[in-house]
C-alpha cells in the first residue's frame, strides 16, 4: 500500500515527485536533503467481521536543511490526508486495489531531531481505514 499512497501524493499537485522529493520505503542515499519519505507501515487492526477491511497506520517523515521547509512539507501531507474520505488509490501493483474509507492523523506532525547530516526531521502518522479488493 505504500506505493499506492506515494503515487497518490505524486499525482496530488503538491510538489512531491517519486524518486526525488518523495521516497518510498526509506530515505535513499541519493535522495536530496529536502525530501519526504513514506518509511513503513506500523501494522494495522484487522476487522474480524469484515476481513477485506482494516485500519493501517502509515508513517511519514519530512527532512530539510531549513526547519521551516521540513515543517511545511510534512503539513502538506497532513492537510492532504487529514479528514479525507472515499479515496480510490491508484493501482500500482496488479491485483491490488485500495479504497480509503477515511484517513486521519491521531496527532499533528511533530519535530523529532536533526539527523546525522544535520537535517531537520518531522514525523507524521496517518491511520487509513481501508478496503482492499482484487482488480
Amino acid at each position: 500500500m505504500l506505493k499506492e499512497i506515494a503515487k497518490h501524493l505524486n499525482d496530488s499537485g503538491l510538489g512531491f515527485t517519486i524518486g526525488t522529493t518523495l521516497s518510498v520505503g526509506r530515505f535513499e542515499s541519493e535522495s536530496p536533503d529536502t525530501c519526504t519519505a513514506i518509511i513503513d507501515d506500523m501494522g494495522g487492526e484487522a476487522n474480524f467481521f469484515l476481513p477485506d477491511k482494516k485500519t493501517q497506520k502509515i508513517r511519514f517523515y519530512s527532512r530539510a536543511e531549513n526547519i521551516n521547509t521540513a515543517r511545511v512539507n510534512i503539513y502538506k501531507v497532513f492537510d492532504f490526508f487529514q479528514g479525507n474520505a472515499q479515496i480510490t488509490l491508484p493501482v500500482v501493483t496488479a491485483g491490488e486495489k485500495y479504497i480509503v474509507n477515511t484517513a486521519h492523523a491521531p496527532s499533528a506532525p511533530f519535530y523529532i531531531y536533526t539527523d546525522e547530516k544535520d537535517l531537520h526531521l518531522y514525523e507524521l502518522v496517518v491511520e487509513f481505514d481501508i478496503k482492499n479488493f482484487d482488480t
